[in-house]
């Protein structure tokens, strides 16, 4: 079996925990230090070592790549998934730099779902269904949708807290007709049912007629 000669190791100075493995008549491959701290100068390597090497500096750097992107916003799953394969990172890479954060606690879809869930609530309120196709878009399972949104008040109670946020820009409006128009297109881009819409924007109106 052919064997290929370390050359050099030497760390990335702006990178401590990245290291370059020089080998004889190869270019530099870029490993964790971590796994370079186990080469010598000198030392022989198998093809299979150097396919180790490889994959051992593929999964850190999407690794970095992966936690760059968490430390923006959370993501699901499959959104860090979809990231890393349009980075051209393998398969087998994806798959072990998802498992990593899994174990770790920073990649769970079941938190993700509950915490985009209490974020459109403080925020942005909408309806379960607007909410339910925003996480389908974002690959979260089924089970982790339903879970978080079981968690919510009933419908009627988000409609009104979203139309309460846009009331604002009716007050100005006093006639019945442009005043339901506008805030039952408003609540329906949320995804709201008509049935609810109706209800809290007769609510709303009765209500300012009585201030």
């Amino acid at each position: 079996m052919k064997r290929t000669t370390v050359t050099k190791i030497e760390v990335d100075p702006r990178c401590p925990h990245r290291a370059r493995v020089h080998l004889e008549g190869r270019p530099p491959i870029h490993v964790p230090s971590s796994l370079a701290a186990k080469l010598r100068v000198g030392q022989a390597v198998s093809a299979e070592d150097i396919a180790r090497l490889e994959e051992a500096g593929r999964t850190q750097r999407a690794l970095e790549r992966a936690l760059r992107l968490l430390a923006r916003r959370d993501r699901s799953q499959a959104e860090i998934e979809q990231y890393l394969r349009n980075k051209g990172f393998p398969s087998s890479t994806v798959a072990a730099v998802v498992a990593h954060l899994t174990e770790r606690g920073w990649l769970n879809d079941g938190e993700f779902a509950r915490r985009w869930v209490e974020n459109r609530l403080e925020h942005r309120p909408r309806g379960r269904l607007a909410l339910a196709q925003e996480l389908r878009r974002k690959g979260v399972s089924a089970s982790h949708i339903e879970a978080a949104l079981a968690e919510l008040p009933d419908e009627e109670t988000l409609a009104r807290r979203a139309a309460e946020r846009f009331a604002g820009r009716l007050a100005s409006v006093n006639d019945y007709r442009t005043f339901a128009r506008r805030l039952s297109a408003y609540l329906a881009r949320r995804g709201f049912g008509w049935e609810v819409i109706r209800s809290v924007v007769e609510a709303m109106w009765a209500e300012r007629r009585h201030e």
